[in-house]
């Protein structure tokens, strides 16, 4: 369990750091459409530790 939440902490902040960076190029280019794919793998990334439930209990 331990090795997953450092998994988790790390898919985290490759996530936070490629939203930061993607959204600051986008920022300073004044184009979005350059920095699509960083956004988007970012935004992809959290949102899947976010929403992740981990070993969910069957009913």
């Amino acid at each position: 369990m331990k090795n997953l939440d450092a998994t988790k902490k790390t898919v985290l902040a490759i996530g936070a750091l490629s939203t930061l960076a993607g959204v600051t190029g986008a920022v300073l280019a004044g184009n979005l459409l350059e920095f699509f794919l960083p956004v988007y793998a970012g935004f992809t990334l959290v949102g899947t530790v976010v929403f992740h439930r981990g070993e969910a209990a069957v009913a």
